[in-house]
């Protein structure tokens, strides 16, 4: 299963639970990008580096990659919005024709019909997929017992999409230098995601690297058909060989190799903010890592007569403020109290990182030389036996 590159951890995971209720056996989770340029390279038998532009419906990645000729996948770098799509351009569009509304003394409100609101909204998306490839669109609007009628012009769609345009632009200038290339490095750009269709996508890509976008593949179906490679890499039989295009490849010889997209990191309280008590966002696993990965680090009770030990995982920005972060994970450690010295960097946090992007905690206590049980004040996802319930309900229902 694929979810988009820049998805935060608790999506992740809640996509493979969700794919396990359903009755799947064995579930592996890859970036879409991964699985759509599995495919395309794969069926074109290329050797290069090619970035994925992966523009959909509510979320954006970019993913700069290396394809090899021996069916190796490479990521490279990897960046995007979770929250910047092309409902975004349907929310902008919609906000405009609020104002016409407003302008023939009507309103669209709603608290006061939903079904107006939602209507409302279907028409600004539908003309959003009309001005992909015509110039003008017509709403059509009904707002309590009238009628409204609209014209919105591809000009205005692109200035209404302006904010969403600079985003793209930001997140590929971070991916190019996380990766230390250059645009002009990028030998191929592959357009994926159903708002890439937008005709002004093509003109930004190659703005930003100086090349048009290939469009010898349909960017709809290619993650679907490199999920299918990858489940047959991953599960199926080893020698079982895959015709992809012109191309033959042994199954077990397809490799794609992911990493860390977003830093991982703990909540801790540095020497700085020692006074207040401010935690801050300490990285352990830092975004680029090539998964898996694993790291280790020491921390310290605040008072030699502490207890017990709060840690918290954040999936957030390293030096911001923890508390403006969600905790993927809270755990409560227990701790004997001993004296100051023996008392530094007692507690070895280790966190490891799958090839999915899963996190898995330990913790030892130093002084005592010992695992120290975890209690999980806060988790992310369900356990297993929440899931076989949910699976067990499921089947029940469907059987009756």
């Amino acid at each position: 299963m694929s979810v988009p590159a820049y998805f935060k951890r608790p999506a992740r995971l809640a996509t493979k639970q969700a794919g396990l209720i359903a009755g799947f056996q064995k579930v592996h989770i890859v970036d879409e990008p991964t699985a759509g340029a599995t495919f395309y390279g794969l069926s074109k038998g290329l050797d290069q580096k090619i970035a994925v532009f992966d523009f959909g419906g509510g979320t954006f990645d970019i993913s700069i990659l290396q394809l090899k000729a021996d069916a190796t996948i490479e990521q490279i770098a990897v960046d995007g919005d979770s929250e910047c799509g092309g409902s975004n351009i349907d929310e902008a569009i919609f906000q405009r024709v609020r104002k016409f509304v407003e302008s023939k003394g009507d309103k669209l409100d709603l608290q006061k019909d939903q079904a107006e609101w939602m209507e409302a909204l279907d028409a600004c998306k539908q003309a959003k997929e009309i001005l992909a490839h015509k110039d003008t669109a017509v709403i059509n609007l009904r707002v309590g017992s009238h009628r409204h009628s609209m014209e919105i012009t591809y000009d205005q769609l692109k200035d209404d999409a302006a904010p969403v345009i600079e985003t793209l632009r930001q997140c590929c200038s971070r991916a190019l230098e996380k990766a230390e290339m250059n645009a002009s490095e990028i030998d191929r750009i592959i357009l994926m995601g159903g708002s890439s269709r937008l005709r002004f996508i093509p003109e930004i890509v190659e703005e930003i690297f100086g090349k048009e976008p290939v469009t010898d593949t349909d960017p709809d179906m290619a993650v679907a058909k490199g999920n299918a490679i990858l489940a047959t890499a991953y599960f199926g039989k080893p020698d079982s060989i895959l015709s992809i295009g012109e191309y033959r490849y042994l199954a077990s010889s397809i490799k794609p190799s992911m990493i860390a997209g977003r830093d991982l990191c703990v909540a801790a309280i540095t020497k700085k903010s020692a006074d207040n008590h401010t935690e801050y966002n300490c990285p352990i696993i830092p975004s680029g890592a090539k998964l898996p990965f694993e790291a280790i680090e020491c921390f310290s009770p605040i008072d030699a007569q502490q207890m017990t030990v709060k840690v918290k995982l954040i999936d957030g920005m390293p030096g911001e403020l923890s508390s403006n972060f969600t905790p993927l994970q809270q755990v409560e450690v227990d701790v004997q109290p001993t004296s100051g010295d023996e008392n530094h960097g007692r507690i070895e946090f280790k966190v490891t990182m799958d090839t999915e992007g899963m996190v898995d905690i330990k913790v030892r206590d130093k002084v005592l030389n010992k695992p120290v049980p975890i209690r999980f004040k806060f988790h992310t996802g369900l356990s297993d036996s929440q899931i076989n319930d949910q699976r067990n309900q499921l089947v029940s229902r469907h059987s009756n």
